[in-house]
């Protein structure tokens, strides 16, 4: 149950490592637009609570949600692993 669970979030985490990848290299393509909801989901709590604790953050154009995801999964990931 647990490796299950840990290659669902490696799964996570490579998805959102492409939509970043994505973003940078075909920003209004199709493909962008078909995967940019699912993204959303994921990082849109991430999003606000950046921009709950650093507001001017949200005027910069960079959006470090991503870097707080991968955190999250890695941090869950290690706890897992311990009770693995």
């Amino acid at each position: 149950m647990i490796s299950l669970l840990l290659t669902a979030l490696n799964l996570i985490n490579t998805a959102v490592f492409l939509y970043c990848i994505l973003s940078f290299v075909i920003p209004g393509s199709r493909l962008m637009e078909t995967i940019r909801p699912y993204a959303d989901m994921l990082l849109d709590p991430f999003r606000k609570l950046i921009y709950r604790f650093f507001p001017s953050l949200e005027n910069l154009g960079m959006d470090f949600s991503p870097i707080l995801l991968y955190l999250a999964i890695r941090l869950i990931s290690g706890i897992l692993r311990i009770f693995a």
